[in-house]
């Protein structure tokens, strides 16, 4: 028997209060892209100091969410979901074991950000729209090409996550910006 999916993505927005202080954030808070210069100044400690990431502003602790990402060209970047405890200041690894559960794109190669080592990611061409499915209660995290559907990556944890879960985004990227669905064409501060 034929099984089919249908995911609607939900409507996320990024948390200027997490975010690294060198992303610079569009007005609506749909696209973000590494700067030059400081963009934030009040420390906060759920704002990231040394990983170029930042949460959205919405959490999940319950429940199946899905969301999406155009990554477009960007050269460096990261996607995924961060526990509510998990440590956001100084160097650490991203790995499920300190609550990130986390691709990433750089050099022309896509990892899971698994305990070291790192996990490489085979895939078909280059992706430029990718899906995000949060399992709360069964504790999975899976990731799509959002534009075949087809599974490109999946965690999976020990029974549920049992706290608060937020989307994860991050870049490295000073031209090519990470936009959430329905962002506009936008002029960046």
């Amino acid at each position: 028997m034929l099984m089919i999916c249908v995911f609607y993505a939900e409507d996320v927005s990024l948390n200027p209060v997490t975010a690294y202080p060198f992303l610079i954030l569009s007005d609506d808070r749909k696209q973000l892209k590494r700067g030059e210069k400081l963009q934030f100044f009040r420390n906060s400690a759920q704002r990231f100091d040394v990983w170029s990431c930042i949460t959205a502003k919405e959490g999940y602790d319950t429940g199946r969410h899905y969301w999406e990402v155009s990554v477009g060209d960007n050269k460096d970047w990261k996607v995924g979901v961060v526990r509510d405890s998990a440590q956001r200041k100084g160097l650490f690894d991203m790995s499920p074991r300190n609550g990130y559960y986390v691709l990433w794109w750089s050099t022309n190669h896509l990892q899971a950000l698994t305990s070291p080592p790192l996990t490489k990611v085979k895939m078909n061409g280059r992706l430029r729209y990718l899906g995000v499915y949060l399992d709360c209660d069964q504790g999975h995290v899976t990731f799509y090409n959002a534009k075949t559907g087809s599974e490109i990556y999946s965690f999976t944890s020990e029974g549920a996550f049992g706290e608060r879960m937020f989307p994860l985004f991050g870049t490295s990227d000073k031209e090519v910006p990470l936009m959430l669905p329905g962002a506009p064409a936008h002029t960046y501060e």
